[in-house]
């Protein structure tokens, strides 16, 4: 569609279509649009390559995250882990210094049952029965006779009490004899029993100060007779002490 009034024009026009039109230029357009796909495939490749690798940094990270959530987590499982081990033995280490106090306290009591029981029986292996008055003989002997039924042991008392006022010492004589023989027999038994007690637990001896004390205490209230008690025991811890070791021996041995 070139118009022919334009002359020369058409033939530059025609020669350049014809150019355009050659198999070199085909072969140059088709190279270039080759280069340009293969330009925009790189292209794409690298932006592929990076959204994989930002791909692959993203999915590190949350790797990396749920890592450290689950070490964060499983740091939280042996802290609490531990608190309750640690109060598990507080509250056994407090139970068992509750069992240990009981357990003095029922050692505490054993032992002090134990020494009430060893000082009742040295009491009363020790014991001597008292003896009996002659009231206590009258009482004893008029007391089945003078019970009559519906009595209490108060009324029976009361009445013997009155009895034995208006007894003469004629009828006196018999129980006041029989007490003064129990005497004679409580009197022996309580010899035997301190001489027993004697052999089996015999008295701690005295210290040297306590016989030098013994020793001097008289003479020291005599010559200071308003001196009080305790100023006498000074007096003699003072004599004591100004003693050299050869007189203190005297006392020691």
């Amino acid at each position: 569609g070139i118009n022919a009034e334009y002359g020369p024009q058409k033939l530059v026009v025609q020669n350049m279509i014809r150019s355009l039109c050659s198999p070199q230029v085909r072969v140059c357009a088709l190279h270039s649009s080759a280069t340009s796909r293969q330009a925009l495939s790189a292209a794409e490749r690298e932006k592929a390559a990076r959204a994989r690798l930002q791909t692959l940094k993203e999915r590190e990270r949350e790797r990396d995250a749920k890592a450290k959530e689950k070490a964060k987590l499983q740091a939280a499982r042996e802290r609490a882990k531990a608190a309750a081990q640690r109060e598990k033995d507080r509250r056994a280490a407090a139970r068992e210094r509750e069992r240990a106090k009981k357990q003095r306290e029922r050692d505490a009591i054993a032992e002090k049952k134990a020494k009430a029981a060893e000082k009742k029986a040295l009491a009363a292996r020790y014991k001597t029965p008292r003896a009996k008055s002659a009231y206590t003989l009258f009482m004893k002997d008029a007391f089945a006779t003078e019970k009559q039924e519906g009595d209490t042991a108060p009324d029976v008392m009361k009445r013997l009490a009155a009895k034995w006022k208006l007894l003469d010492a004629a009828q006196r004589a018999p129980y006041e004899q029989a007490a003064q023989v129990d005497q004679q027999r409580a009197n022996a038994e309580r010899a035997e029993k301190e001489a027993l007690k004697r052999r089996e637990q015999p008295s701690r001896p005295p210290s040297a100060y306590m016989r030098f004390a013994s020793a001097n205490r008289q003479a020291v209230v005599d010559e200071n007779p308003g001196m009080a008690f305790g100023d006498i025991g000074r007096e003699l811890g003072r004599r004591w002490r100004e003693l050299d070791d050869a007189s203190k021996a005297q006392y020691r041995n």
